[in-house]
């Protein structure tokens, strides 16, 4: 926490993260974000899995499966908090979050070079505070505007 001062400070203003703090964030906005995030890691999971499948060397399949654990923590806290607001997770996502999971699963049929690219620029998109996603996904509103 100490280390990541400023982008705590950066993620302040976001109104989700604000709604969220507060704990005033609606269920249906939580309820959206949850859903269409677990689909989103479910994508990823699998373009990190052919990521592997297709790795020169051990090295490249130790770094991008190191980050399997986080997502199945990740994973298991949406399916809990799915199931307190009553949210069916295997619904389809909505829109954005399909258009996205399709690009990951295009890339991800390509040389491990292309692959790796797009892997590295979406966690550091979703690493960032004020990333796209979470004004899409995570929008007090309970419809995305995208």
């Amino acid at each position: 926490m100490r280390q990541s001062g400023d982008a705590l400070e950066a993620i302040k203003g976001e109104p989700f993260f604000a709604a969220l703090a507060e704990n005033s964030l609606a269920d249906a906005a939580l309820g959206r974000w949850v859903l269409d995030d677990t689909h989103f890691l479910r994508a990823l999971r699998r373009m990190m899995g052919r990521l592997v499948a297709g790795a020169p060397d051990e090295h490249s399949v130790d770094l991008i499966t190191g980050a399997y654990p986080a997502l199945r923590f990740e994973l298991d806290r949406f399916s809990r908090e799915a199931e307190r607001l009553g949210i069916e997770l295997e619904r389809s996502p909505g829109p954005v979050t399909q258009r996205f999971n399709r690009l990951l699963d295009d890339v991800s049929r390509e040389p491990f070079a292309e692959g790796i690219v797009v892997y590295w620029a979406v966690d550091t998109l979703i690493s960032r505070p004020g990333h796209p996603c979470v004004s899409v996904w995570g929008s007090p509103s309970p419809t995305p505007s995208g």
